[in-house]
């Protein structure tokens, strides 16, 4: 029985099963899974977080101001060349707000009724330019009745290039002669303008009597 006592003991030292004497010394012989130390997780690096990009602000548009202002009825008011895009019946901001302007006016003054005069310049034909004169003029009497004027008291003339009143030969004068003028029918300028038409009818009818005399 010694004997076998004797021997266990020994094959404990030889094997380290985990006596006294194992353990105080570490042999690792007889460490188990628990008091072995646990691996270190190395931790990932954080993404950086994106900011959201700024929206770019948008630049309010200038604000046009009109050149047109109504003292009284007796002159006749002049929309220039930049009333509309070239070629086209689109208006210009300037001319929206003179044309804002008018239709102010017009509801202030519920008696007053104007005729819409469209002009061109020599450029192209006879036929086109009547055409864009007219249409032109038309665009101005649809803005006045979407703002709010009645149809009825606004009338419409295309007079195309024969009413020049600057040069044609001129980049400026050319300018001049694409415009609109608006008439107040019951004015000074209307009446000027009526006796100005009946004074040329009259020229037309009287040179068309002497090439019929000479003949």
């Amino acid at each position: 029985m010694k004997n076998l006592m004797l021997l266990i003991i020994s094959a404990g030292f030889l094997t380290g099963c985990g006596l006294s004497y194992c353990r105080e010394n570490m042999c690792g012989s007889c460490q188990t899974a628990e008091e072995a130390p646990a691996p270190v997780k190395k931790e990932e690096p954080k993404k950086p977080v994106e900011q959201p990009k700024p929206k770019p602000v948008e630049q309010p548009k200038p604000v046009a101001t009109p050149t047109v202002v109504i003292d009284n009825e007796d002159e006749a008011i002049t929309l220039g060349a930049t009333t509309f895009k070239y070629n086209a019946y689109d208006f210009t901001d300037e001319a929206k707000a003179n044309l804002d302007v008018l239709a102010n006016y017009m509801k202030l003054h519920k008696k007053s009724t104007i005729t819409v005069e469209g002009h061109t310049d020599s450029i192209g034909s006879a036929a086109a330019n009547q055409d864009i004169s007219e249409k032109r003029a038309n665009a101005v009497k649809n803005y006045l009745v979407d703002s709010g004027i009645d149809e009825k008291r606004i009338t419409t003339k295309g007079y195309g290039k024969t009413k020049p009143i600057a040069t044609n030969k001129t980049r400026e004068g050319r300018a001049k002669n694409r415009r609109i003028e608006i008439v107040f029918n019951n004015s000074k300028a209307a009446a000027q303008k009526a006796a100005a038409a009946k004074k040329a009818a009259a020229a037309v009818q009287k040179t068309a009597a002497q090439k019929t005399a000479v003949k």
